[in-house]
């Protein structure tokens, strides 16, 4: 696997409860900005959301524990969100 979809591939993940995505927001009235979204499989319920500073941040998800480490972009701070 190439890079890059390793890299989107970390980012996307799933286990039988939950999905976590990766995207960029649609609303255009304000700036871009790119989140990561955790849902509910069963009832498409989003569960949050934790928006992030860059266009394809490093992640690497943890469904069974419904969170998110994140990278910063100094790469010497990772930070773990929980949903």
């Amino acid at each position: 696997m190439n890079a890059f979809l390793a890299r989107r591939y970390t980012v996307s993940a799933r286990d039988d409860r939950y999905s976590f995505f990766h995207y960029e927001s649609t609303d255009r009235s304000v700036d871009k900005k790119f989140g990561i979204v955790c849902v509910e499989r069963a009832t498409g319920k989003e569960i949050g959301t934790h928006w992030v500073n860059q266009r394809d941040p490093n992640v690497i998800v943890d469904p069974a524990l419904r969170t998110v480490y994140l990278q910063e972009k100094d790469n010497s701070t990772i930070r773990a969100v929980r949903f």
